[in-house]
């Protein structure tokens, strides 16, 4: 990575964070040092029983990001003990941010430089959405990152909504921001495009990879999450809604 600082002075990358192991921690501290090559903002924000992200400072200077940190405890947020709610704290972490732009990043994932930047220049001409990449997720070995640089290349999957999305931040809060009803993980990156694609809005995609660092799999993913069945049938409430009745539904949400 060369010492180039990419500008991007209207943009903060919001990073939900839960501990499930050591591995969460060492993949969020590499993608804080990839982050580091943009002038931009950065909220962290954790979910536990405690905190897990210690020595924050350090890591937001070590990174050469402007950071800030916010830790949840589990009892403010959470309907069962162990589960990440996911969507809560993303709503959490956008209301703190003060930018016209967010991104919405996991705390695994990476891009190619160009991506980022173009990216924001989508946002510039006015799209509600923008994905950096083009719906190719491919798995990396942490020991074939070094500084953002890939060593070599796993395995990929095509067709994904996930690991981060640039948003217009206002026309977003207008479309309803993260909906709560999904608990844990959840097909949260799905719901959103399909939601804000029905209220009409411009959702542009860049053509490029979504680099998603290999880690465990955890205990709340895909169906073995308990909410898993409900989390469907709101997906696919929203997804059968027309406009108008979709914009009906978000006025009685509570979080907005």
């Amino acid at each position: 990575m060369n010492n180039t600082k990419y500008d991007l002075p209207d943009l903060t990358f919001v990073i939900p964070f839960y501990y499930d192991g050591e591995f969460r921690l060492e993949n969020l501290q590499i993608v804080l040092k990839i982050l580091g090559q943009f002038e931009a903002n950065v909220i962290v924000i954790e979910q536990g029983n405690y905190q897990h992200f210690t020595n924050t400072d350090y890591y937001f200077d070590a990174a050469g990001i402007n950071g800030k940190y916010w830790f949840i405890p589990n009892r403010d947020v959470t309907i069962m003990d162990g589960l990440f709610y996911r969507t809560r704290i993303i709503n959490i972490g956008l209301k703190k941010v003060e930018t016209k732009y967010a991104a919405i990043y996991d705390t695994d994932v990476f891009f190619e430089s160009k991506n980022y930047l173009r990216a924001y220049q989508k946002l510039n001409e006015n799209y509600t959405f923008v994905y950096p990449y083009d719906g190719k997720f491919v798995d990396v070995e942490r020991h074939y990152i070094k500084d953002g640089i890939i060593k070599e290349k796993e395995s990929f999957a095509n067709g994904s909504y996930g690991g981060a999305v640039f948003v217009n931040l206002s026309k977003y809060q207008e479309c309803g921001l993260e909906n709560e009803n999904l608990i844990g993980w959840s097909p949260d990156d799905v719901e959103r495009q399909a939601r804000v694609s029905i209220l009409g809005n411009g959702i542009c995609r860049i053509e490029g990879k979504c680099y998603h660092i290999l880690h465990q799999k955890i205990g709340f993913a895909s169906s073995a999450n308990p909410f898993n069945e409900q989390n469907l049938k709101e997906y696919h409430k929203v997804m059968n809604m027309k406009k108008e009745e979709l914009q009906d539904y978000i006025k009685t949400w509570n979080w907005k």
